[in-house]
């Protein structure tokens, strides 16, 4: 099987796990078309009031300091532009069909960024093509929830299906970027997630050449935060 759709694959880091509490902080995703890489996008999250919420685990976790965002960052608003932009040149102009580790967690921060930016959204000409159902699609594939089925074909060794657990036994290459960067994450989610297509597709069950891989077996901590 063949995969012959657009896809996003998205990423997120926050200041913690509740968007109506916690801040988005940064935003990646990676365009797959024909199962290619053919596009990447990042950005730091400017705070519109230059206030950040984050707590000390997230902020060890991925280390993202205020300071760099009000440097380096964009505006809810310019990224919401940013994402029309990707739909439109990449998507022909339909709501992009969203990938993602734990994919609730990520949405629930994105959706929750066009919500506290709906006024200024409402504001623009053509302003309906700027609302989150307009640019993501309601389809998401959840790469968690694809490892969990894999895990009942006994096709993953493992119970826990965190993205470090297929990282290791995908032999995905982590040092290419540091985990919980959004951009690295998003391309190691993008790798994994063709892995586990591919393994879905057919009755062969991928091993990897080493196999004292030790597995994480405690509750997935990088998304409790």
């Amino acid at each position: 099987m063949k995969i012959n759709n657009t896809l996003f694959v998205l990423d997120t880091e926050t200041g913690g796990v509740d968007p109506l509490k916690f801040s988005l902080m940064e935003i990646a995703g990676i365009v797959l078309k024909n199962g290619k890489v053919v596009a990447k996008y990042t950005s730091l999250v400017k705070s519109p009031t230059g206030e950040y919420s984050c707590n000390e685990f997230a902020r060890k976790l991925h280390g993202i300091q205020d300071k760099q965002i009000e440097q380096e960052g964009k505006l809810p608003i310019e990224i919401i532009k940013d994402l029309k932009n990707i739909r439109d040149l990449y998507f022909a102009g339909e709501p992009m069909t969203i990938v993602a580790h734990n994919a609730a967690f990520d949405i629930s921060f994105v959706k929750h960024m066009f919500v506290q930016n709906g006024q200024e959204l409402n504001s623009l000409p053509d302003s309906n093509e700027f609302s989150y159902d307009k640019i993501f699609s309601r389809n998401v594939i959840d790469t968690a929830t694809m490892a969990l089925v894999l895990r009942m074909q006994n096709k993953l060794p493992f119970d826990r299906c965190s993205l470090d657990n297929l990282l290791k036994y995908y032999q995905i290459d982590i040092n290419q970027g540091k985990r919980h960067s959004a951009l690295s994450d998003a391309e190691q989610t993008a790798t994994a997630f063709l892995c586990m297509f591919n393994s879905l597709s057919n009755d062969k069950t991928y091993l990897p050449a080493k196999h004292d891989i030790e597995y994480d077996t405690d509750f997935d901590n990088s998304k409790k935060l």
